[in-house]
């Protein structure tokens, strides 16, 4: 399957993000998701699906269960299903690729 970008739009999250599905099959999803502005505050949350993701620009601090890993381009983290994590972005601009197995089916 291919997927032209100029075929998706970005969806904005909230008033900080924005999020664009990527390709995705049955098993796997992988989406792109852009900040504008910097945060202060987390809120954890957990999903089913495994989710791994990698940092392309800027700087976050992510929290998964009790621990806390601040990350920058190149970093990439591993949420394994129903563990608790978020992040704070700490810098605008800042962009990750997430992958998520199975689809996350509340995002199309």
């Amino acid at each position: 399957m291919v997927l032209y970008y100029d075929e998706t739009k970005y969806k904005q999250i909230d008033e900080i993000s924005k999020r664009r599905v990527l390709e995705y099959g049955n098993q796997l999803m992988c989406t792109h998701m852009i900040f504008d502005k910097t945060s202060d505050s987390v809120e954890l949350h957990h999903h089913s699906q495994e989710q791994s993701t990698y940092i392309l620009k800027g700087k976050f601090k992510f929290f998964i269960e009790d621990k806390e890993y601040v990350v920058g381009p190149g970093d990439s983290l591993f949420f394994p299903s129903n563990v608790p994590h978020g992040c704070i972005v700490l810098e605008a601009g800042s962009e990750l690729l997430d992958s998520f197995s199975p689809i996350r089916e509340d995002f199309l």
